[in-house]
């Protein structure tokens, strides 16, 4: 993470983007309406509120516009060859939800198995490989790279390498992918669509697996990654034994984050312990 680097000497450098001006988005919107060049003033009604919607966030615009597809706010002129929009209705919409429900409602138009993926990967974190993922979700490597191929396509998520376009035609379990939300409000939108008890059991689920999994060099180096997990879902631990290994890994949890300088984070670890 971006304060991982930061505590080890390396200094990120912020690029502060802006966001799409009054003409990008009129040209976004006239683009998705497949208006042709003598038709684009067409478009200035829906991009006056698409602006207004989205201050001019590339990934918002392109959300909302998606929302009003998916309900046929905005629809196909068949004879014109153009997509026309319900202008009375597209305003109501605007005025009546907040992009992060918009964007959990664009997350119920993918396939039952999409959605389960991508809610299982939220409870991973903004980012999370596909070795981890396809044990913990009990696929193939190759099968799980499958089902995120939806969530790609759909704009939902990224891979941080090219590995990704070979992945799913793996046979065998040496490949891995890193991926990562494309934004933290589609994060924030799958994972809050999952209930508490499905949470802390997903949370729960994630640490088993790893602990069971990871050779004990790599668990040691995932420690705070797998705690959190464990601290996540211990409300759900009933066995003995396993709630004395919850004390132990949060007490060598809390000397990492101790000895990398982490002290919020160390004393947070030893307090549950």
């Amino acid at each position: 993470t971006l304060e991982e680097l930061r505590k080890s000497g390396v200094l990120p450098l912020d690029l502060k983007l802006s966001g799409l001006s009054e003409k990008d988005v009129r040209m976004l919107v006239a683009d998705s309406l497949n208006l042709p060049p003598q038709k684009t003033a067409l478009a200035d009604d829906l991009a006056e509120v698409v602006m207004r919607k989205t201050e001019g966030n590339p990934f918002y615009a392109g959300e909302f516009l998606k929302s009003l597809y998916q309900e046929n706010l905005i629809f196909l002129d068949e004879e014109e060859g153009i997509f026309q929009y319900d202008m009375l209705r597209v305003r109501a919409r605007a005025l009546s939800e907040d992009l992060l429900v918009i964007i959990a409602q664009n997350i119920k138009h993918l396939s039952e198995g999409g959605q389960s993926l991508l809610r299982l990967a939220a409870c991973l974190g903004g980012q999370f490989d596909l070795r981890t993922i396809a044990s913990c979700a009990g696929m193939t490597r190759g099968r799980a790279a499958g089902e995120i191929e939806e969530l790609l396509i759909e704009g939902l998520i990224i891979a941080l390498d090219d590995s990704y376009k070979y992945a799913a035609f793996s046979q065998t379990d040496d490949i891995d992918v890193t991926y990562r939300f494309v934004h933290d409000q589609v994060h924030a939108a799958a994972y809050s669509s999952l209930s508490l008890e499905s949470r802390q059991s997903n949370h729960l689920h994630f640490a088993r697996n790893l602990l069971e999994t990871l050779p004990f060099e790599e668990r040691d180096d995932r420690i705070l990654e797998i705690v959190h997990h464990l601290n996540v879902g211990r409300e759900l631990i009933l066995d003995e034994k396993e709630r004395l290994q919850l004390i132990e890994l949060n007490i060598q949890a809390g000397r990492r984050a101790r000895d990398s300088s982490a002290h919020e984070e160390s004393i947070r670890l030893f307090g549950v312990a």
